[in-house]
């Protein structure tokens, strides 16, 4: 993105929210995703962009109101089809 079209001016009326906002909306959006799609235990946060452990749970939790670890925990069982 270049300067001018990843300025807030330009991307609010668009999204409604900031870049970096948005894009950790996006982030959460993944990693929730993850969780529901696969049984790794770890690598969702890292998959869906998330260097830090504490502020993809801190996203995460601010953007569902459940911690990552509930929401994986409450999927319904899926066994592993060979």
């Amino acid at each position: 993105m270049s300067p001018r079209t990843s300025s807030p001016a330009c991307s609010r009326p668009r999204f409604g929210t900031t870049p970096t906002a948005y894009l950790a909306m996006l982030r959460v959006q993944e990693m929730a995703r993850l969780l529901r799609e696969t049984h790794r235990r770890c690598g969702s946060r890292a998959a869906a962009g998330w260097r830090s452990r504490s502020r993809a749970t801190e996203a995460f939790l601010a953007h569902t109101g459940i911690a990552p670890s509930r929401y994986r925990d409450m999927r319904p069982f899926v066994a592993d089809v060979p």
